[in-house]
């Protein structure tokens, strides 16, 4: 079963459910899943993700789930890393009770990361953990699963390309970053021949923007390859700002620890133009 299908009958019941956000509910369709990712590590892509599960959140029931070793989104979410369950039990074949693995905060739903996770492949050798992500989340009842993916190419990228219905490219301004923005269009090409025939790249992110040449002459890089890749970025750049690194502190989004912010206010502009982009695709 492909996540990027919709499923039409009126009697679609999935059996994971939330509690604490179920009058949030406003999508009768299966989740729609978004993998935020950049093969380089240091880009934001944590941040973007907590930012976007944050707003989602204040309408739409929402589940995030850190698919990156180093659980940075887990950490500044502010969840139990330790003696909780997570994602590591879901991709354990014989572990059943996926809602042992749910922590919730105040605007939206984590599974947590486990850093045991940096050896992946030898932790599950077999080629159908590809699916295993992709099976559960049919089941679970939220209108939106962000997956935060590690920075690197590896059994759990290929695993969350496969789960996904879109994929959010996030990037700053330097070469290393907009290198790896080019390679996800090659990976989703491999994924949709083999894996996902329904996964798009629906957009990329420019992070950590600031008024300076150098910035505006990687905005013109990305621009170019954008149409190389055909995935335009999105209008809104999220700009740098002390702030993350205090909302971190906080183990808060900048958008609830300084909501007047600029990258809470960018963050609300770029969500308006990422459910615009889902709904020209006609999932909303």
């Amino acid at each position: 079963i492909l996540t990027g299908t919709l499923i039409l009958e009126s009697n679609y019941k999935p059996i994971v459910s939330s509690e604490d956000c179920m009058d949030k509910r406003k999508l009768k369709c299966p989740p729609i899943v978004i993998m935020f990712t950049n093969n380089k590590g240091g880009c934001g892509k944590s941040s973007e993700c907590i930012e976007l599960a944050y707003l989602l959140g204040e309408k739409y029931k929402v589940l995030a789930i850190d698919m990156d070793p180093q659980c940075n989104f887990s950490l500044y979410s502010d969840v139990d890393l330790e003696n909780h369950k997570n994602i590591k039990h879901i991709l354990d074949v014989d572990f059943e009770n996926i809602e042992e693995c749910i922590q919730h905060t105040d605007n939206y739903d984590v599974i947590a990361g486990n850093r045991e996770l940096v050896n992946a492949t030898k932790l599950y050798p077999d080629s159908d953990e590809e699916y295993i992500l992709q099976e559960m989340i049919s089941e679970f009842d939220y209108d939106f699963i962000l997956l935060d993916s590690a920075p690197a190419q590896s059994l759990l990228s290929i695993i969350e390309y496969t789960a996904s219905d879109y994929v959010i490219g996030v990037t700053e301004c330097d070469d290393g970053s907009l290198l790896g923005i080019k390679n996800i269009r090659q990976d989703i090409k491999t994924i949709t021949r083999r894996r996902n025939p329904k996964l798009k790249y629906l957009g990329i992110i420019l992070n950590k923007y600031e008024n300076t040449n150098i910035n505006k002459l990687a905005e013109e890089q990305l621009n170019e390859m954008a149409e190389e890749i055909d995935c335009k970025p999105f209008k809104t750049k999220i700009r740098k700002s002390s702030k993350s690194s205090e909302a971190k502190l906080m183990r808060q989004s900048v958008s609830q620890y300084a909501k007047r912010n600029a990258i809470a206010l960018g963050n609300r502009e770029l969500l308006k133009e990422i459910i615009k982009r889902i709904r020209s695709d006609g999932r909303m």
